[in-house]
């Protein structure tokens, strides 16, 4: 409405006809200007009120997330730390589903291997296990872990060994996600390689279901199961290799690409089987990223530090883990980018094993020349 107007209408009427009490120009002015006024003010309280409604509810609307406000990632801490009392821990930790499991290989003391609840600062020792367990890993949904060493393979459940198989097997691996039990099988060498054959363990007895046909391998190498799929790499001219979980059938490789050609320090698997991502030993440690679906080329990442060590995926394949000098680099899976520098402790750790608890996001860290185990809340 046009409130000029009004105001000249209303004037007008109450001059013809003044009503009691306002028999004069002035009391007739003011009456019709305090109307104009709380016409206005109410106008635009009335405005500034939807303006606000529209920036709270549109806005989130135009970006998709009216249901969800994303908050900002929380930063990596840590929120405990386990002392093992066995400097040089040399070893694996892996994530059996409830609890931390660490194998130390070649220790001066009695301890072999421990299970470390999360929330506690003393490590439980399995008992019964050689000091020569050079290997472990798990299976995270069923809560067992598996110690490779000369004595076989140890089956462990809730910290007790509950059976024992014959064999010696390297570089073990583990897919949680199909139930499955891979290690590698070595065979007489041939020149300056050797030979070893993929197996298939079966859980339950120990004996192996399935061979694979001889795969020649460069000496340093590792092994990683997940999605239903093996992958190897090493640091021969086909330094990373696929291969059916089933059938043990190679499915796809990538020849050397022309970068950095140094051994593999560490492999890392995402849990859906699609990416991988290789850690290798150069003056500046690199990251070489596949897909493993076609794993013909790959892409290097420079971390831009002096060494890194250990490799780790989270639990939906978004970000990688490694640790560089006393710190903890957290890194955007897809870019390579680092999102987050955490110190551990002071000191620079010279060898690290990493695990992730997918239930409660927690990075276990086993400081191997420290004998510590650092828990990192993700």
């Amino acid at each position: 409405m046009d409130l000029d107007r009004e105001l000249r209408e209303t004037m007008q009427r109450r001059l013809a006809d003044p009503p009691p009490g306002e028999k004069t120009w002035g009391e007739i002015a003011m009456k019709a200007q305090s109307r104009y006024v709380r016409t206005t003010v109410v106008g635009t309280v009335a405005a500034v009120a939807v303006l606000a409604l529209v920036i709270a509810v549109g806005a989130p609307m135009l970006r998709g997330d009216l249901a969800e406000v994303v908050a900002p990632p929380t930063p990596a801490k840590v929120v405990q730390t386990v002392d093992l009392g066995e400097q040089n821990a040399d070893g694996d930790i892996v994530w059996d589903g409830s609890n931390f499991v660490v194998g130390i290989g070649g220790g001066r003391s009695a301890l072999a291997g421990a299970l470390i609840d999360p929330d506690a600062s003393i490590p439980r020792k399995i008992d019964g296990l050689s000091v020569h367990a050079e290997a472990v890993v798990a299976d995270s949904a069923g809560g067992r872990s598996y110690f490779f060493g000369f004595a076989g393979i140890k089956v462990v459940e809730a910290g007790t060994i509950v059976a024992t198989f014959p064999g010696y097997y390297a570089s073990p691996a583990f897919d949680s996600s199909t139930g499955r039990l891979y290690a590698l099988e070595t065979m007489t060498g041939v020149g300056q390689s050797s030979s070893a054959r993929l197996v298939l363990i079966n859980t339950q007895t120990g004996t192996v279901e399935r061979r694979s046909e001889p795969v020649e391998e460069q000496g340093i190498f590792t092994l990683v199961a997940s999605g239903g799929k093996l992958v190897l790499a090493d640091r021969g001219p086909r330094p990373f290799r696929v291969f059916d979980g089933q059938t043990l059938e190679e499915t796809g490789f990538a020849p050397t690409n022309g970068g950095p050609e140094g051994g593999p320090l560490d492999l890392a698997v995402s849990p859906s089987g699609n990416r991988a991502v290789v850690l290798i030993d150069e003056e500046t440690p690199v990251l070489r990223l596949y897909d493993v679906a076609k794993p013909v080329a790959a892409t290097d990442i420079t971390l831009g530090v002096a060494d890194a060590t250990g490799l780790a995926y989270d639990a939906k394949g978004e970000r990688l883990f490694t640790v560089s000098g006393e710190n903890l680099l957290v890194i955007d899976a897809a870019s390579g980018k680092v999102t987050q520098t955490l110190p551990l402790f002071r000191g620079t750790i010279v060898g690290a094993s990493l695990a992730y608890d997918g239930v409660n996001n927690r990075l276990g860290v086993l400081a191997k020349d420290a004998g510590r185990v650092l828990i990192v809340k993700i």
